[in-house]
């Protein structure tokens, strides 16, 4: 019987157990211990694994349950190792090999407990825009005249003017104090009346 078990997982192997063609139950008159090695002639304390009934090891009707905990693989290299489950009766001491096999020990991806990268997702928090704490600047919004009229009409005074300067539009107050000529057509801010665009007459 082949497992397969992936480096450093928790698993629980269901083991059909049999002697001599039949099933085996062990109830309680049996202990048993599932023993994995990486070649069969390796002595019993250069195993890789091993469990005990109590220890790992539980038995249902026929089949024994063998529990593997992280720790039992994690730092193991791929390979395929050969096992199997020895009984030994409570009372007569008497010995039967009920189940054998082997174990593939295969390299899983995720090697940490906990992310090691940036994590998008569409469910909040997600690291998005500049806002997000890692993420990149999300996708720029399309410039058409409304969305650059949205953007001014938020702004409050000070960001309208200062826009307005940046932008070079002059105010009828600076003009005059720099004692400017002003042409008729000339568009200026009447900082008088709130900022409004004017556009100079006769």
């Amino acid at each position: 019987m082949t497992l397969t078990q992936y480096l450093g997982d928790s698993i629980t192997h269901s083991i059909p157990l049999k002697w001599q063609g039949a099933t085996f139950t062990p109830g309680t008159d049996w202990l048993m211990i599932w023993t994995a090695k990486t070649l069969p002639t390796d002595p019993d304390e250069d195993a890789v694994v091993q469990k005990a009934s109590g220890y790992g090891i539980t038995a249902s009707g026929s089949t024994a349950s063998v529990a593997l905990v992280p720790q039992d693989t994690a730092e193991e290299d791929p390979a395929t190792l050969t096992w199997d489950i020895q009984a030994q009766h409570v009372s007569t001491g008497e010995v039967r090999t009920v189940a054998a096999g082997t174990l593939r020990l295969v390299r899983d991806l995720t090697r940490e407990l906990e992310t090691s990268i940036t994590i998008y997702t569409t469910e909040p928090p997600a690291p998005m825009g500049p806002e997000g704490p890692e993420g990149p600047a999300g996708d720029p919004a399309s410039v058409t005249a409304a969305n650059v009229l949205t953007a001014i009409q938020a702004m409050n005074s000070t960001q309208k003017t200062d826009l307005l300067t940046a932008l070079g539009f002059a105010t009828y107050a600076g003009l005059a104090a720099g004692n400017a000529a002003l042409n008729i057509g000339d568009v200026f801010r009447d900082s008088n009346d709130s900022n409004k665009f004017k556009t100079a007459t006769a």
